[in-house]
């Protein structure tokens, strides 16, 4: 990266109110070279943070684009995926139901079927609903 500024890490200095570079320890800025100033241990301690978060970054403004275009993303397809799970499950308690009822067939229980393909000499397939059910 070939910045234009000087690389972090930042620190504040409050006694003498000048944000300096470490370790090279070079006087970037002062935060009080107006009169008036307000919250300059606040707005000094913005900027360190600011300037140390970004370190490392080629561009922190497209990175940070980036980022929030991601969460927005995710703030629409959570929910939209989240009704999707529901909807599975429902459905995956649906077909144990049903595979219930499949077991109890299999078993020599009533006919609950009529007409159905499955008959007791299936009883390999009987084990494997048995295991899908207990889950």
């Amino acid at each position: 990266m070939n910045a234009k500024h000087t690389p972090g890490n930042w620190r504040y200095e409050a006694g003498t109110k000048t944000i300096r570079s470490v370790p090279s320890n070079y006087w970037l800025a002062t935060m009080d070279s107006w009169d008036g100033a307000i919250n300059s241990a606040a707005n000094a301690a913005r900027i360190v943070a600011c300037v140390n978060a970004c370190e490392g970054m080629a561009d922190p403004e497209v990175w940070i684009g980036m980022q929030e275009k991601e969460a927005q993303f995710a703030k629409q397809e959570i929910p939209r995926l989240a009704g999707q799970v529901d909807a599975l499950a429902a459905e995956v308690e649906r077909l144990r139901e049903l595979l219930k009822d499949i077991e109890a067939h299999l078993s020599g229980g009533a006919a609950l079927y009529p007409g159905s393909l499955i008959f007791a000499e299936d009883a390999p397939a009987i084990e494997v609903i048995r295991a899908a059910t207990k889950s």
